[in-house]
């Protein structure tokens, strides 16, 4: 499905929700944190800008619904008749498009389903447990004003929790000691500011996700706005290889 189709069906909204086949118990001792850091050494710095510029992340980010989606708040005279969505034109505002793909790319790297003359149609990211692995991060800033970014690829699918989230997000997950503690303290963050709305929406396209065996991806910014979610699933479109050899018509005998 294009991102074109998938705006048309949200009605302009990208925060489609997924909902993950397993909710298995990850024996994984992993968690993923990325956070701005001055002190990079240049090797680095060298190896993540090597990184960035191949993951087709970067290379064909209007290919995936959040790169589609940043183009328009980056410039909505390309895209006049759709308005940017507010995660978008807040990441986009607060410069924080590096952050996000970075995350993007240690959290779902892309696999491409190869077709026509070694040709690339599109790029998933499957469940590095093989089933069962979901996408969390969020992003926000911290009470220096600085951009901060937490995130993990070994959640389960958050539902719409009851309780009240926790304000000092960053601050509480660099208390957590253990990598389950932070994974389900992510789970449970973006679970307890989903609305019904999301939460309906989820169960909607869980199938998208099941289908492709690729991971769901939630996003979370928190502003002084309120919240914004970016939801989908770890898909970018690719080229599109041909051969009309292999057209057919006719009667299979």
């Amino acid at each position: 499905m294009t991102t074109k189709i998938k705006r048309a069906r949200q009605g302009g909204n990208p925060n489609l929700a997924l909902t993950n086949p397993s909710n298995m118990t990850r024996n994984k001792e992993a968690f993923y944190m990325l956070a701005n850091n001055s002190n990079l050494s240049k090797l680095a710095r060298h190896q993540r800008s090597n990184q960035k510029s191949s993951s087709p992340w970067i290379t064909h980010q209007a290919g995936s619904i959040f790169g589609y989606e940043l183009s328009i708040a980056k410039d909505q005279s390309v895209h006049d008749y759709w308005k940017p969505d507010p995660f978008f034109s807040w990441i986009h505002a607060n410069n924080a498009e590096d952050i996000l793909f970075r995350a993007l790319i240690k959290l779902a790297p892309l696999h491409p389903v190869v077709s026509y003359q070694g040709d690339t149609s599109i790029w998933v990211s499957p469940p590095p447990s093989g089933s069962g692995n979901t996408v969390g991060i969020i992003i926000g800033k911290d009470k220096l004003g600085g951009i901060r970014l937490i995130g993990s690829n070994l959640i389960s699918t958050p539902d719409n929790s009851r309780g009240l989230p926790d304000e000092n997000i960053f601050d509480s997950f660099a208390l957590k000691e253990y990598w389950r503690d932070k994974n389900n303290f992510i789970q449970e963050q973006i679970g307890l500011r989903m609305t019904s709305d999301e939460a309906r929406i989820s169960i909607v396209v869980e199938k998208e996700a099941q289908k492709y065996r690729t991971m769901a991806i939630y996003i979370l910014a928190i502003t002084d706005s309120g919240n914004y979610f970016a939801i989908d699933t770890a898909v970018v479109d690719g080229n599109y290889p041909s051969d009309m050899s292999n057209e057919f018509v006719g009667e299979i005998l």
